[in-house]
């Protein structure tokens, strides 16, 4: 038992060695390269690491910052479409014509309300896009230092 056992250690450190090959400069300017494709397929560029802490550093930044550009679009197009749907409907009650001075006083109430939660909405949803575009920037950034421009 105990000559299976070491033989089992000594062969699950020979597959670790081997999967500690270096990667040629071509080779990481492909992986580099091809960053749509793992940004746009989900696939977690951070999960692979190689012997490269730079690249290392350098994809686990890049898929850290995608992982939250697409949290604050999301977050950023759902608090604008609320935004603009009270805007309009506050601006359908508005524009409604009521017979009855309190039906009247209650649906401009309501529709300025409506409106003033729509036209804040928007505004809210302005510092998510702002934040997704400079979390694209620290990418784009992330992706050169892993290439080595910076």
């Amino acid at each position: 038992m105990r000559y299976f056992i070491v033989f089992s250690m000594v062969f699950v450190a020979h597959l670790g060695v081997m999967g500690q090959t270096s990667i040629p400069e071509k080779e990481k300017m492909l992986i580099l390269s091809k960053k749509d494709l793992f940004f746009s397929h989900d696939l977690s560029i951070a999960n692979y690491q190689f012997d490269n802490a730079a690249l290392n550093e350098a994809l686990y930044a890049a898929a850290l910052s995608h992982k939250k550009r697409k949290r604050n679009t999301i977050i950023g197009g759902v608090v604008l479409g609320l935004g603009a749907a009270y805007t309009g409907i506050g601006i359908a009650l508005g524009a409604s014509k009521q017979d009855k001075p309190l039906t009247k006083e209650v649906s401009s109430v309501f529709s300025r309300l409506f409106i003033g939660l729509g036209v804040v909405g928007m505004g809210v949803s302005i510092p998510f896009f702002v934040t997704a575009k400079n979390r694209k920037k620290d990418m784009v950034k992330a992706l050169g230092k892993g290439k080595g421009l910076n």
